[in-house]
């Protein structure tokens, strides 16, 4: 997991532009942005207290990486993601975390033994106060099956997926969620110890259906939240432009 990034680690990187890029990087992935907010470069640059170059050379570099959006006219937004784009992802994510969980278990040894019963006696074990991010374990908790297979061109595949993978999981938890995903993890966890392949494969799958389930949940709730909020403004406008024109008639 990323190590918590702040703007007093400055002194310590060789490029600014790097530091900003971690910076914007990890607030994203951590869901302090949230898909379709719109960045402001002199924000960044008032809070940060550095120049515009880095700021935008930063802005590249996440654009390239899928996370943001510039478009011109209209400004910086955090990538907004469709729900197909959620679901090809998802998808993607079955057949390489299936493949991994196949190899995990085929070459099973006591170390894969240990690790595996630690994560399952300290659920939470990952997790700091430098990493405060809950979800900053349950994607720890996927890349180590990845990790785990041995396959080296997976690792590398699953890596590139893994910022869109971080962007997707970024919408707000629902009530419960944690301790639900979390007993997802058990379950796969005690199939691999059994060396039980079809229901470490089965769990795996419903543990992955389950988060697309509520990540499209939150977003259609996010959405409608957009929806009310439009209307009361429009409402309020209507109301305002209704009140001026008795006014003037009155006036009349």
């Amino acid at each position: 997991m990323d190590k918590l990034i702040t703007v007093g680690d400055f002194h310590n990187r060789k490029s600014l532009k790097d530091m900003v890029y971690q910076i914007i990087r990890q607030r994203i992935l951590d869901g302090q942005y949230q898909p379709g907010d719109q960045l402001s470069i002199d924000k960044l640059i008032k809070e940060l207290k550095i120049s515009r170059t880095p700021v935008k050379e930063a802005f590249n570099q996440l654009r390239t990486e899928g996370l943001i959006e510039i478009i011109s006219q209209r400004g910086t937004y955090i990538t907004k993601l469709s729900i197909k784009d959620i679901r090809d992802t998802f998808d993607l994510r079955k057949v390489l975390e299936i493949y991994a969980l196949e190899e995990l278990i085929k070459n099973f040894d006591h170390k894969e033994e240990y690790i595996l019963k630690k994560w399952l006696n300290e659920p939470t074990h990952q997790i700091t106060p430098t990493k405060p991010s809950k979800k900053a374990y349950d994607v720890e908790f996927h890349k180590h099956i990845i990790r785990a297979s041995g396959n080296n061109e997976l690792i590398k595949i699953y890596d590139m997926l893994s910022a869109k993978i971080q962007l997707v999981i970024s919408y707000p938890d629902q009530p419960g969620e944690e301790k639900i995903w979390l007993r997802e993890h058990r379950d796969i966890i005690e199939s691999i110890l059994k060396r039980d392949i079809l229901k470490a494969k089965k769990t795996l799958i419903t543990h992955l259906d389950n988060a697309y389930n509520r990540i499209i949940e939150s977003k259609k709730s996010k959405q409608s939240q957009v929806v009310v909020k439009k209307n009361k403004v429009v409402g309020r406008m209507r109301s305002s432009l209704l009140r001026i024109g008795l006014f003037s008639l009155g006036k009349r």
